[in-house]
């Protein structure tokens, strides 16, 4: 290690600086059927401004996945504040997970004893 004395000309620290993280968040959907069209409503409880029809479950959930985060972009770009965000690990996604915290726990402690973690 070189002490300050050996330094000719410090550098000074840099500036702060503005990164990107992408994560994913969990959002509640409530999915109503709608006999009329044929098809099916998704909306958001915490973004009341969404609101998405498909002809599937799985249309409308994935239009409402595209309208959140439309809806997540205009607040932020109006300066806005954002509903609370609840972020979802990675394991998550796995079409195993059942949404049980005692599965949850049982899968950190996996994590921690795979890791050498306590």
């Amino acid at each position: 290690m070189r002490s300050l004395h050996n330094m000719k000309h410090p550098r000074p620290d840099p500036e702060p600086e503005e990164i990107i993280v992408s994560v994913d968040v969990v959002f509640t959907l409530t999915l109503r059927r709608d006999e009329e069209r044929g098809g099916y409503w998704a909306e958001c409880r915490d973004l009341p401004q969404v609101a998405a029809f498909g002809k599937t479950l799985g249309q409308a959930r994935s239009d409402a996945r595209t309208e959140i985060k439309l809806a997540l972009q205009d607040l932020a770009e109006d300066g806005e504040p954002l509903p609370p965000l609840i972020y979802s690990p990675p394991w998550r996604r796995s079409a195993r997970w059942s949404g049980s915290e005692s599965r949850a726990i049982h899968r950190i402690r996996l994590m921690k004893a795979s890791l050498g973690l306590k």
